[in-house]
């Protein structure tokens, strides 16, 4: 069913370059105008084709900022229809934020996750303290987790003399990050998930292999870069641990898998404005 987007406040979106892309067309194929917040400016590129109707880029720094946005938006069109939250399932602390300050002033909000598949041929971790327990002395390990995590991580790693390398992206704040953590530079590959210029998973089986990996660590993210990494070690015969998917920090607010059902809340939300 596609909506009129005259007669329609627009949808503010906030995700990364995974889901957000792909729910934006979804979005404006039917009709929605479409306003998209993204942490980088290397995220915000991925929607430049689609051109949003608004484009915000950089962190938002707690409930009073996305207030402060909110309201703007009553001022300048009415408001927004409903806030959708698909940021990454990890990202606890934004999801949080705009849970509070949605409910504060009584803002439509819906959470969009991807599926959390249990795919199996992997250690799930309850905390990264577990490292500890459940890779043996020696082995050599690539941190595929995040930057943020390294510093956690690889002393974890360390304890059990364990080898330790890490894939992390090339932005400033990973690098800043990797170099924190004490690694050295020969175990670090700055790598993007996905390349366009090469087949998935090209890069990843290449460093797993110059580097003799035993084991990848990574999280239950969902999506494809999880199915990716479950790939890669099934093919290599690498142990894959996987750090346990954070409960939804959306507690109250409902929750979609498939844009589908987005779509139609949205579609049942304006047909109440």
């Amino acid at each position: 069913m596609q909506i009129s987007a005259i007669d329609q406040r627009p949808v503010w979106l906030l995700a990364g370059t995974g889901e957000g892309p792909m729910l934006t067309e979804a979005m404006q194929r039917h009709g929605w105008r479409v306003h998209v917040s993204v942490v980088t400016e290397s995220a915000a590129r991925s929607y430049a084709h689609l051109a949003p109707e608004h484009l915000m880029t950089g962190a938002l720094a707690g409930v009073k900022a996305v207030n402060r946005i909110l309201a703007r938006a009553v001022c300048n069109h009415g408001g927004y229809c409903c806030v959708v939250d698909a940021t990454h399932p990890f990202a606890v602390i934004i999801s949080q934020t705009l849970q509070q300050a949605c409910n504060k002033v009584g803002q439509n909000i819906a959470r969009f996750e991807r599926p959390n598949e249990f795919l199996g041929n992997c250690i799930l971790l309850r905390s990264l303290v577990e490292v500890k327990s459940k890779i043996p002395k020696g082995a050599r390990t690539l941190l595929a987790l995040g930057a943020r995590q390294l510093a956690e991580t690889i002393p974890l790693c360390q304890q059990v003399n364990a080898h330790v390398h890490a894939r992390i992206f090339p932005n400033v704040a990973a690098l800043r990050l990797a170099n924190l953590s004490g690694l050295s530079p020969s175990c670090t590959a700055i790598v993007h998930p996905i390349q366009k210029s090469l087949p998935p998973g090209t890069l990843e089986r290449a460093l797993c292999r110059r580097w003799q990996i035993t084991h990848v660590i990574c999280r239950q993210s969902g999506g494809v870069i999880e199915h990716l990494w479950h790939k890669i070690c099934q093919e290599q015969n690498i142990q894959l641990l996987l750090l346990q998917r954070p409960l939804s920090a959306s507690k109250g607010t409902v929750i979609f898998h498939n844009a589908q059902e987005l779509l139609d809340h949205l579609t049942c939300l304006s047909s109440h404005v």
